[in-house]
């Protein structure tokens, strides 16, 4: 599951590191995160801040 916030603000990423925390898991910025397998499937979160550059429409 990768997340990319709709506006320029981190307002939710405290969140994200507390759903994170709920599996023992702790969340990085722009970095992957393996959260284990489930059904022979590798599971990864990820919260990803895109590139202020390119701004929002």
């Amino acid at each position: 599951m990768i997340l990319i916030p709709t506006h320029n603000t981190e307002d939710r990423f405290s969140d994200y590191k507390r759903f994170l925390s709920l599996y023992g898991l702790n969340g990085e910025l722009n970095k992957l995160v393996k959260a284990g397998k489930i059904s022979e499937v590798n599971l990864f979160f990820a919260w990803v801040r895109g590139d202020k550059k390119y701004p929002q429409k």
